[in-house]
């Protein structure tokens, strides 16, 4: 997370978090050799030779649009045709504003970039739960999107799913 997420600690106002994030640039990967799997659009930071924390990696880095949306807001940035994403990560460029803050979870975001330990440790519980239980669609959810049901009967209500999570339009 220390790679979208700006400032140098947890408590770091709003602006250093949106601000003295590295820069993302939208880009579309297509798998042209790769006939199952679509083209998307992804994130790229061209790194030079600071592609990793130790500086040691030419390639660029690449997030999807769900990294992304934990620290930045989509709604109303996402042209309805192409799925294209119409604001910039931190500059705006080309007449496209930046994307505003994702409010529910840049906090939490910064909280996990300087504590990995805190991510590791929840991370682990939820995805331990998931895996040993299981999951399925809850049979009486009215968004099939919003609620799961663990194969031992437990209910969770994850937040909800954006209308407007960006995804690739099949290639013609």
């Amino acid at each position: 997370y220390d790679l979208i997420v700006g400032g140098n600690s947890p408590s770091s106002s709003l602006n250093d978090k949106i601000l003295g994030a590295p820069n993302w640039n939208r880009d579309i990967r297509r798998n042209r050799d790769l006939a199952a799997i679509p083209d998307r659009f992804v994130w790229v930071r061209n790194s030079g030779r600071s592609g990793d924390r130790n500086g040691d990696n030419d390639d660029p880095l690449i997030m999807l649009s769900s990294d992304i949306a934990l620290v930045r807001d989509f709604d109303g940035f996402v042209d309805e045709e192409t799925k294209e994403i119409e604001c910039t990560f931190v500059r705006p460029e080309n007449n496209r504003p930046r994307c505003p803050h994702a409010a529910q979870t840049i906090d939490i975001v910064a909280e996990y970039s300087y504590d990995n330990d805190l991510f590791v440790s929840d991370f682990r519980d939820t995805f331990n739960q998931m895996i040993t239980t299981g999951y399925e669609i809850f049979p009486n959810c009215a968004d099939p999107n919003k609620c799961l049901v663990s194969v031992d009967g437990s209910v969770s209500t994850p937040a909800p799913i954006s209308p407007n999570m960006p995804t690739m339009p099949p290639s013609s």
